[in-house]
């Protein structure tokens, strides 16, 4: 029986203060909320366009400069902050739509 891994990895190279961009490049919820797409093409808009808007791959390919700068930049982080209240909010919810009696 194959093992699941119950933690993502977050093998990316990120500042602590915005190393949660690995855990939501995993999880599929970007792709329909607009301001966590926001999230990654504010660090580097024509890369995120080269890559097809493939977070994995753009965290794994962003330059450092880039990213420390995204990470200090406050209003980034505003938005940063902003949607992961928003995805934390998301990932406690029971009531969905694939599991309404939870």
């Amino acid at each position: 029986m194959p093992n699941f891994l119950t933690k993502l990895p977050n093998h990316f190279d990120l500042p602590r203060r915005i190393n949660r961009l690995g855990e939501l490049a995993y999880n599929l919820w970007w792709t329909w909320n607009p301001h966590a797409q926001r999230l990654f093409y504010r660090i580097d808009f024509a890369l995120w366009e080269r890559l097809n808007h493939n977070p994995l791959t753009f965290l794994a390919s962003v330059g450092r400069f880039e990213i420390n700068a995204a990470a200090q930049d406050p209003v980034y982080l505003e938005l940063y902050d902003r949607v992961f209240t928003n995805f934390d909010d998301y990932m406690k919810t029971s009531e969905t739509w694939a599991c309404p009696h939870l």
